[in-house]
Protein backbone atom coordinates (compact mmCIF):
# COMPACT_ATOMS: atom_id res chain seq x y z
CA UNK A 1 0.00 0.00 0.00
CA UNK A 2 1.05 3.56 -0.54
CA UNK A 3 1.20 6.00 2.34
CA UNK A 4 -2.19 7.47 1.39
CA UNK A 5 -3.74 4.02 1.11
CA UNK A 6 -2.34 3.00 4.49
CA UNK A 7 -4.04 5.96 6.14
CA UNK A 8 -7.38 4.47 5.07
CA UNK A 9 -6.70 1.35 7.14
CA UNK A 10 -6.46 2.74 10.63
CA UNK A 11 -8.56 1.10 13.33
CA UNK A 12 -9.49 3.54 16.09
CA UNK A 13 -10.53 2.36 19.53
CA UNK A 14 -10.89 3.45 23.12
CA UNK A 15 -11.68 1.75 26.39
CA UNK A 16 -14.13 3.39 28.77
CA UNK A 17 -15.99 6.68 28.73
CA UNK A 18 -13.75 9.71 28.55
CA UNK A 19 -10.66 7.86 27.44
CA UNK A 20 -8.72 9.12 24.44
CA UNK A 21 -8.82 7.49 21.02
CA UNK A 22 -5.97 5.15 20.22
CA UNK A 23 -5.23 3.60 16.86
CA UNK A 24 -3.94 0.46 15.19
CA UNK A 25 -2.30 0.82 11.79
CA UNK A 26 -2.72 -2.04 9.35
CA UNK A 27 0.57 -3.40 7.97
CA UNK A 28 2.51 -2.19 11.02
CA UNK A 29 0.55 -2.67 14.27
CA UNK A 30 -1.73 -5.36 12.83
CA UNK A 31 -1.13 -7.66 9.87
CA UNK A 32 -3.22 -10.36 8.23
CA UNK A 33 -1.11 -12.22 5.71
CA UNK A 34 -3.25 -14.12 3.20
CA UNK A 35 -0.57 -15.42 0.84
CA UNK A 36 -1.43 -18.99 1.82
CA UNK A 37 -4.97 -18.22 0.71
CA UNK A 38 -4.21 -16.24 -2.45
CA UNK A 39 -1.92 -18.64 -4.23
CA UNK A 40 -4.86 -20.95 -4.92
CA UNK A 41 -7.19 -18.32 -6.27
CA UNK A 42 -8.20 -16.55 -9.44
CA UNK A 43 -10.82 -13.78 -9.18
CA UNK A 44 -11.74 -11.01 -6.74
CA UNK A 45 -12.98 -11.63 -3.19
CA UNK A 46 -16.34 -9.94 -2.57
CA UNK A 47 -15.81 -6.66 -0.74
CA UNK A 48 -18.07 -7.77 2.11
CA UNK A 49 -15.88 -10.86 2.62
CA UNK A 50 -12.78 -8.70 3.03
CA UNK A 51 -14.70 -6.35 5.32
CA UNK A 52 -15.77 -9.24 7.53
CA UNK A 53 -12.19 -10.38 8.05
CA UNK A 54 -11.02 -6.80 8.61
CA UNK A 55 -13.69 -6.39 11.31
CA UNK A 56 -12.88 -9.71 13.00
CA UNK A 57 -9.13 -9.07 12.95
CA UNK A 58 -9.63 -5.55 14.28
CA UNK A 59 -11.84 -6.78 17.13
CA UNK A 60 -9.25 -9.44 17.93
CA UNK A 61 -6.48 -6.83 18.02
CA UNK A 62 -8.42 -4.49 20.31
CA UNK A 63 -9.37 -7.43 22.53
CA UNK A 64 -5.65 -8.19 22.90
CA UNK A 65 -4.59 -4.56 23.45
CA UNK A 66 -7.01 -3.62 26.24
CA UNK A 67 -6.37 -5.39 29.54
CA UNK A 68 -9.30 -6.63 31.59
CA UNK A 69 -9.73 -5.63 35.24
CA UNK A 70 -7.26 -7.36 37.55
CA UNK A 71 -8.21 -10.62 39.26
CA UNK A 72 -8.78 -8.74 42.50
CA UNK A 73 -10.95 -6.12 40.78
CA UNK A 74 -12.92 -8.87 39.07
CA UNK A 75 -13.55 -10.66 42.37
CA UNK A 76 -14.60 -7.42 44.09
CA UNK A 77 -16.95 -6.26 41.32
CA UNK A 78 -18.27 -9.65 40.21
CA UNK A 79 -17.47 -9.08 36.52
CA UNK A 80 -14.54 -8.74 34.15
CA UNK A 81 -16.19 -6.67 31.44
CA UNK A 82 -14.69 -3.74 29.54
CA UNK A 83 -16.27 -0.89 27.56
CA UNK A 84 -14.77 -1.02 24.07
CA UNK A 85 -15.45 1.56 21.36
CA UNK A 86 -14.00 0.68 17.96
CA UNK A 87 -14.08 2.27 14.50
CA UNK A 88 -13.36 -0.06 11.58
CA UNK A 89 -12.69 0.90 7.92
CA UNK A 90 -15.01 -0.97 5.52
CA UNK A 91 -16.09 -0.67 1.90
CA UNK A 92 -19.73 0.27 2.64
CA UNK A 93 -20.17 1.84 6.11
CA UNK A 94 -23.97 2.19 5.79
CA UNK A 95 -24.33 -1.50 5.01
CA UNK A 96 -22.30 -2.45 8.07
CA UNK A 97 -23.99 0.11 10.30
CA UNK A 98 -27.28 -1.70 9.69
CA UNK A 99 -25.68 -4.86 11.13
CA UNK A 100 -24.31 -3.11 14.20
CA UNK A 101 -26.89 -4.48 16.70
CA UNK A 102 -26.22 -8.09 15.62
CA UNK A 103 -22.46 -7.63 15.62
CA UNK A 104 -22.43 -6.02 19.06
CA UNK A 105 -24.61 -8.83 20.44
CA UNK A 106 -22.21 -11.45 19.09
CA UNK A 107 -19.16 -9.69 20.50
CA UNK A 108 -20.91 -9.18 23.83
CA UNK A 109 -21.81 -12.88 23.92
CA UNK A 110 -18.24 -13.94 23.13
CA UNK A 111 -16.43 -11.58 25.49
CA UNK A 112 -18.87 -10.22 28.13
CA UNK A 113 -17.69 -6.74 27.10
CA UNK A 114 -19.76 -3.74 26.04
CA UNK A 115 -18.82 -3.12 22.41
CA UNK A 116 -19.72 0.02 20.49
CA UNK A 117 -19.00 -0.32 16.78
CA UNK A 118 -18.55 2.46 14.26
CA UNK A 119 -17.58 2.19 10.62
CA UNK A 120 -15.56 4.48 8.37
CA UNK A 121 -14.96 4.46 4.62
CA UNK A 122 -11.90 2.50 3.51
CA UNK A 123 -10.11 3.14 0.26
CA UNK A 124 -11.80 2.04 -2.95
CA UNK A 125 -10.04 -0.90 -4.57
CA UNK A 126 -7.85 -3.57 -3.04
CA UNK A 127 -8.17 -3.98 0.69
CA UNK A 128 -5.35 -4.17 3.23
CA UNK A 129 -5.15 -7.96 3.21
CA UNK A 130 -3.17 -8.15 -0.02
CA UNK A 131 -2.61 -6.18 -3.25
CA UNK A 132 -4.71 -8.35 -5.55
CA UNK A 133 -7.57 -9.53 -3.32
CA UNK A 134 -8.01 -12.73 -5.30
CA UNK A 135 -10.65 -15.27 -4.57
CA UNK A 136 -12.47 -17.84 -6.77
CA UNK A 137 -10.62 -21.11 -6.44
CA UNK A 138 -8.96 -22.36 -9.60
CA UNK A 139 -7.46 -25.51 -8.10
CA UNK A 140 -10.19 -26.69 -5.71
CA UNK A 141 -13.88 -27.44 -6.18
CA UNK A 142 -16.16 -24.42 -5.94
CA UNK A 143 -19.31 -24.60 -3.86
CA UNK A 144 -17.94 -27.09 -1.30
CA UNK A 145 -18.24 -25.87 2.26
CA UNK A 146 -14.80 -25.12 3.70
CA UNK A 147 -13.82 -26.68 7.03
CA UNK A 148 -11.95 -24.85 9.77
CA UNK A 149 -8.67 -26.57 10.64
CA UNK A 150 -6.73 -25.52 13.74
CA UNK A 151 -4.14 -28.28 14.01
CA UNK A 152 -5.90 -29.68 17.08
CA UNK A 153 -7.16 -33.23 17.51
CA UNK A 154 -10.84 -32.53 16.82
CA UNK A 155 -10.19 -30.62 13.60
CA UNK A 156 -7.73 -33.26 12.38
CA UNK A 157 -10.23 -36.07 12.96
CA UNK A 158 -12.92 -34.11 11.15
CA UNK A 159 -10.54 -33.32 8.28
CA UNK A 160 -9.63 -37.00 7.89
CA UNK A 161 -13.31 -37.99 7.86
CA UNK A 162 -14.12 -35.29 5.29
CA UNK A 163 -11.25 -36.39 3.03
CA UNK A 164 -12.63 -39.93 3.08
CA UNK A 165 -15.76 -38.58 1.40
CA UNK A 166 -14.34 -36.15 -1.18
CA UNK A 167 -12.22 -33.09 -1.93
CA UNK A 168 -11.83 -30.64 0.94
CA UNK A 169 -11.05 -26.96 1.41
CA UNK A 170 -9.44 -26.43 4.84
CA UNK A 171 -8.99 -22.95 6.33
CA UNK A 172 -6.44 -22.24 9.04
CA UNK A 173 -5.40 -19.20 11.05
CA UNK A 174 -1.99 -19.10 12.72
CA UNK A 175 -0.21 -16.55 14.85
CA UNK A 176 3.30 -18.02 14.89
CA UNK A 177 5.49 -20.32 12.81
CA UNK A 178 5.21 -23.29 15.18
CA UNK A 179 1.42 -23.23 14.85
CA UNK A 180 1.71 -22.98 11.07
CA UNK A 181 4.23 -25.83 10.94
CA UNK A 182 1.95 -28.09 12.99
CA UNK A 183 -1.02 -27.33 10.77
CA UNK A 184 1.04 -28.01 7.63
CA UNK A 185 2.45 -31.31 8.94
CA UNK A 186 -0.92 -32.66 10.06
CA UNK A 187 -2.76 -31.53 6.93
CA UNK A 188 -0.16 -32.94 4.53
CA UNK A 189 -0.01 -36.23 6.45
CA UNK A 190 -3.78 -36.62 6.23
CA UNK A 191 -3.79 -35.64 2.55
CA UNK A 192 -1.35 -38.44 1.76
CA UNK A 193 -3.82 -40.97 3.18
CA UNK A 194 -6.59 -39.98 0.79
CA UNK A 195 -7.06 -40.13 -2.99
CA UNK A 196 -9.11 -36.95 -2.72
CA UNK A 197 -7.70 -33.44 -2.96
CA UNK A 198 -7.00 -31.12 -0.04
CA UNK A 199 -6.62 -27.39 -0.53
CA UNK A 200 -5.16 -26.16 2.77
CA UNK A 201 -5.40 -22.37 2.85
CA UNK A 202 -4.06 -20.24 5.67
CA UNK A 203 -4.01 -16.76 7.15
CA UNK A 204 -1.37 -15.41 9.49
CA UNK A 205 -2.48 -12.82 12.04
CA UNK A 206 0.19 -10.87 13.84
CA UNK A 207 0.31 -8.08 16.40
CA UNK A 208 3.92 -6.84 16.21
CA UNK A 209 3.29 -4.42 19.08
CA UNK A 210 2.08 -7.24 21.30
CA UNK A 211 -0.91 -7.28 23.62
CA UNK A 212 -1.62 -7.05 27.35
CA UNK A 213 -4.73 -9.27 27.48
CA UNK A 214 -4.44 -13.06 27.20
CA UNK A 215 -8.08 -14.19 27.35
CA UNK A 216 -8.56 -13.63 23.59
CA UNK A 217 -12.28 -14.38 23.55
CA UNK A 218 -12.62 -12.93 20.02
CA UNK A 219 -10.47 -15.66 18.45
CA UNK A 220 -13.56 -17.67 17.58
CA UNK A 221 -14.97 -14.82 15.51
CA UNK A 222 -11.63 -14.42 13.73
CA UNK A 223 -11.57 -18.11 12.81
CA UNK A 224 -15.18 -18.05 11.65
CA UNK A 225 -14.61 -14.90 9.57
CA UNK A 226 -11.63 -16.54 7.84
CA UNK A 227 -13.73 -19.56 6.95
CA UNK A 228 -16.65 -17.42 5.83
CA UNK A 229 -14.34 -15.42 3.57
CA UNK A 230 -13.27 -18.64 1.86
CA UNK A 231 -16.88 -19.81 1.62
CA UNK A 232 -18.06 -16.56 0.05
CA UNK A 233 -15.09 -16.61 -2.33
CA UNK A 234 -15.98 -20.09 -3.58
CA UNK A 235 -19.73 -19.58 -3.71
CA UNK A 236 -20.39 -22.00 -0.85
CA UNK A 237 -23.49 -21.48 1.28
CA UNK A 238 -21.87 -22.32 4.58
CA UNK A 239 -18.92 -23.38 6.66
CA UNK A 240 -18.04 -26.50 8.68
CA UNK A 241 -16.47 -26.38 12.12
CA UNK A 242 -14.89 -29.40 13.80
CA UNK A 243 -15.56 -29.42 17.53
CA UNK A 244 -16.90 -32.11 19.81
CA UNK A 245 -20.07 -31.24 21.70
CA UNK A 246 -18.59 -31.19 25.20
CA UNK A 247 -15.89 -28.76 24.07
CA UNK A 248 -18.29 -26.61 22.02
CA UNK A 249 -20.90 -26.19 24.77
CA UNK A 250 -18.07 -25.90 27.31
CA UNK A 251 -19.95 -25.92 30.59
CA UNK A 252 -18.01 -24.26 33.42
CA UNK A 253 -16.00 -26.60 35.60
CA UNK A 254 -16.47 -24.49 38.72
CA UNK A 255 -19.32 -22.37 40.06
CA UNK A 256 -16.93 -19.44 40.21
CA UNK A 257 -16.70 -19.36 36.39
CA UNK A 258 -19.16 -16.87 34.92
CA UNK A 259 -20.25 -16.02 31.40
CA UNK A 260 -17.51 -16.12 28.81
CA UNK A 261 -14.86 -17.07 31.37
CA UNK A 262 -15.68 -20.45 29.86
CA UNK A 263 -14.93 -19.72 26.21
CA UNK A 264 -17.84 -19.70 23.74
CA UNK A 265 -15.77 -19.74 20.55
CA UNK A 266 -17.69 -22.61 18.90
CA UNK A 267 -20.80 -22.68 21.08
CA UNK A 268 -23.98 -23.51 19.10
CA UNK A 269 -25.31 -20.01 19.80
CA UNK A 270 -22.11 -18.46 18.49
CA UNK A 271 -22.39 -20.45 15.26
CA UNK A 272 -26.08 -19.53 14.91
CA UNK A 273 -25.48 -15.81 15.50
CA UNK A 274 -22.54 -15.71 13.11
CA UNK A 275 -24.52 -17.51 10.39
CA UNK A 276 -27.33 -14.97 10.75
CA UNK A 277 -24.88 -12.08 10.36
CA UNK A 278 -23.37 -13.51 7.15
CA UNK A 279 -26.87 -14.22 5.82
CA UNK A 280 -27.88 -10.59 6.44
CA UNK A 281 -24.60 -9.35 4.96
CA UNK A 282 -24.83 -11.34 1.73
CA UNK A 283 -28.59 -11.65 1.29
CA UNK A 284 -28.24 -15.43 0.89
CA UNK A 285 -28.74 -18.19 3.44
CA UNK A 286 -25.48 -19.07 5.19
CA UNK A 287 -25.07 -21.65 7.92
CA UNK A 288 -22.23 -22.85 10.11
CA UNK A 289 -22.47 -26.61 10.54
CA UNK A 290 -20.99 -28.56 13.44
CA UNK A 291 -21.39 -32.22 12.42
CA UNK A 292 -19.87 -33.54 15.66
CA UNK A 293 -21.82 -31.29 18.01
CA UNK A 294 -23.61 -34.25 19.57
CA UNK A 295 -20.49 -36.41 19.83
CA UNK A 296 -17.95 -36.53 22.63
CA UNK A 297 -14.28 -36.16 21.81
CA UNK A 298 -13.80 -39.90 22.30
CA UNK A 299 -16.62 -40.64 19.87
CA UNK A 300 -15.07 -38.32 17.28
CA UNK A 301 -11.76 -40.16 17.65
CA UNK A 302 -13.58 -43.48 17.37
CA UNK A 303 -15.19 -42.33 14.10
CA UNK A 304 -11.75 -41.69 12.59
CA UNK A 305 -9.79 -44.40 10.74
CA UNK A 306 -6.88 -45.81 12.76
CA UNK A 307 -4.77 -45.35 9.63
CA UNK A 308 -4.69 -41.68 10.58
CA UNK A 309 -3.22 -42.26 14.05
CA UNK A 310 0.31 -41.27 13.07
CA UNK A 311 -0.90 -38.00 11.53
CA UNK A 312 -3.08 -37.36 14.59
CA UNK A 313 -0.05 -37.77 16.85
CA UNK A 314 1.27 -34.43 15.55
CA UNK A 315 -1.83 -32.51 16.63
CA UNK A 316 -1.65 -30.04 19.53
CA UNK A 317 -4.38 -29.82 22.15
CA UNK A 318 -2.46 -28.11 24.96
CA UNK A 319 -3.61 -24.60 25.93
CA UNK A 320 0.01 -23.46 26.05
CA UNK A 321 1.27 -25.66 23.20
CA UNK A 322 1.25 -23.07 20.42
CA UNK A 323 2.02 -20.11 22.65
CA UNK A 324 5.39 -21.67 23.51
CA UNK A 325 6.51 -21.19 19.88
CA UNK A 326 8.92 -24.10 20.31
CA UNK A 327 8.79 -27.06 17.94
CA UNK A 328 8.20 -30.44 19.60
CA UNK A 329 7.67 -28.87 23.01
CA UNK A 330 6.06 -31.42 25.30
CA UNK A 331 2.41 -30.61 26.13
CA UNK A 332 1.89 -29.51 29.73
CA UNK A 333 -0.41 -32.38 30.68
CA UNK A 334 -2.12 -30.25 33.32
CA UNK A 335 -4.49 -27.90 31.46
CA UNK A 336 -8.08 -29.00 30.95
CA UNK A 337 -7.46 -29.40 27.19
CA UNK A 338 -4.60 -31.83 27.82
CA UNK A 339 -6.63 -33.76 30.37
CA UNK A 340 -9.66 -33.97 28.07
CA UNK A 341 -7.42 -35.25 25.28
CA UNK A 342 -5.88 -37.92 27.53
CA UNK A 343 -9.28 -38.93 28.88
CA UNK A 344 -10.76 -39.19 25.37
CA UNK A 345 -7.89 -41.26 23.96
CA UNK A 346 -8.22 -43.73 26.85
CA UNK A 347 -12.00 -43.93 26.39
CA UNK A 348 -11.57 -44.46 22.63
CA UNK A 349 -8.82 -47.06 23.24
CA UNK A 350 -6.42 -45.03 21.06
CA UNK A 351 -3.66 -43.96 23.51
CA UNK A 352 -1.14 -44.72 20.75
CA UNK A 353 -1.93 -41.28 19.32
CA UNK A 354 -0.08 -39.80 22.31
CA UNK A 355 2.90 -42.11 21.94
CA UNK A 356 5.15 -39.63 20.12
CA UNK A 357 5.52 -37.03 22.89
CA UNK A 358 5.26 -37.39 26.65
CA UNK A 359 3.46 -34.92 28.91
CA UNK A 360 5.44 -32.69 31.23
CA UNK A 361 3.02 -33.59 34.04
CA UNK A 362 2.65 -37.36 34.20
CA UNK A 363 0.10 -37.60 37.03
CA UNK A 364 -2.93 -35.43 36.24
CA UNK A 365 -5.05 -36.81 39.11
CA UNK A 366 -3.00 -34.72 41.55
CA UNK A 367 -3.80 -31.43 39.80
CA UNK A 368 -6.47 -28.81 40.63
CA UNK A 369 -7.49 -28.78 36.94
CA UNK A 370 -8.21 -32.50 37.15
CA UNK A 371 -10.16 -32.01 40.37
CA UNK A 372 -12.32 -29.37 38.66
CA UNK A 373 -13.06 -31.69 35.72
CA UNK A 374 -13.84 -34.62 38.01
CA UNK A 375 -16.11 -32.41 40.12
CA UNK A 376 -17.99 -31.36 36.98
CA UNK A 377 -18.37 -34.99 35.87
CA UNK A 378 -19.64 -35.94 39.33
CA UNK A 379 -22.26 -33.17 39.25
CA UNK A 380 -23.32 -34.17 35.74
CA UNK A 381 -23.78 -37.79 36.77
CA UNK A 382 -25.75 -36.80 39.88
CA UNK A 383 -28.14 -34.68 37.77
CA UNK A 384 -28.51 -37.29 35.05
CA UNK A 385 -29.66 -39.84 37.64
CA UNK A 386 -32.52 -37.62 38.84
CA UNK A 387 -36.11 -38.33 37.71
CA UNK A 388 -36.31 -34.91 36.03
CA UNK A 389 -32.74 -34.91 34.77
CA UNK A 390 -33.06 -31.93 32.41
CA UNK A 391 -34.30 -29.52 35.06
CA UNK A 392 -31.72 -30.88 37.48
CA UNK A 393 -29.03 -30.08 34.90
CA UNK A 394 -30.44 -26.58 34.37
CA UNK A 395 -30.31 -25.86 38.09
CA UNK A 396 -26.71 -27.07 38.31
CA UNK A 397 -25.58 -25.61 34.96
CA UNK A 398 -27.79 -22.59 34.10
CA UNK A 399 -25.66 -22.01 30.98
CA UNK A 400 -27.60 -24.82 29.28
CA UNK A 401 -30.45 -22.37 28.76
CA UNK A 402 -28.44 -20.89 25.88
CA UNK A 403 -29.06 -24.11 23.93
CA UNK A 404 -32.84 -23.62 23.84
CA UNK A 405 -34.15 -23.68 20.30
CA UNK A 406 -30.79 -24.80 18.90
CA UNK A 407 -30.20 -28.35 20.14
CA UNK A 408 -32.56 -31.16 21.17
CA UNK A 409 -32.65 -31.77 24.91
CA UNK A 410 -32.61 -35.52 24.34
CA UNK A 411 -29.41 -35.17 22.32
CA UNK A 412 -27.79 -33.07 25.03
CA UNK A 413 -28.74 -35.63 27.69
CA UNK A 414 -27.28 -38.42 25.60
CA UNK A 415 -24.08 -36.41 25.03
CA UNK A 416 -23.44 -35.88 28.72
CA UNK A 417 -24.45 -39.41 29.70
CA UNK A 418 -21.82 -40.69 27.30
CA UNK A 419 -19.24 -38.17 28.50
CA UNK A 420 -19.72 -39.18 32.15
CA UNK A 421 -19.30 -42.85 31.21
CA UNK A 422 -16.07 -42.02 29.40
CA UNK A 423 -14.77 -40.01 32.33
CA UNK A 424 -15.44 -42.96 34.63
CA UNK A 425 -13.35 -45.15 32.32
CA UNK A 426 -10.54 -42.62 32.61
CA UNK A 427 -10.80 -42.47 36.39
CA UNK A 428 -10.62 -46.25 36.53
CA UNK A 429 -7.50 -46.24 34.36
CA UNK A 430 -5.90 -43.89 36.92
CA UNK A 431 -7.11 -45.94 39.88
CA UNK A 432 -9.03 -43.06 41.47
CA UNK A 433 -12.66 -43.74 40.46
CA UNK A 434 -13.88 -44.40 44.01
CA UNK A 435 -12.53 -41.08 45.18
CA UNK A 436 -14.62 -39.10 42.70
CA UNK A 437 -17.57 -41.12 41.45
Amino acid sequence: MTGNDAASYVVRYRSGTGSQDQQLQWASDLTVDGRGFRRHLADAVPAEASDLLILAASAYAVDRMVARPSLRQTRDSGNWERDLDIEVPVSDPKRWQALTPQLERLLRWLTDDNWHLRFSQRAIGPGPLDPSQQALFSTVPSGRRPILFSGGLDSACALQNALALGDVVAISVHTNSWMQNTQDVVASSLAHLSPNRLAALSFRVNLPIGGSETSQRTRGMLFLASGAMAAMATGADGLVVAENGVGAINLPYLASQRGSEATRAMHPRTLHMFGEIVTALTGSDFSVDAPYLMNTKAELIDLTDIAADNALSYTVSCDSGFSARVADREPCGRCTSCILRRQSLIAAARPVIDGRLSYRCQRPSELPEFAAMAWQAYRLRRCLHQPDCWNSLLLEFPELVHLDGLVSRDHVLRLYNRYVQEFEVYLKSLGVERQWM
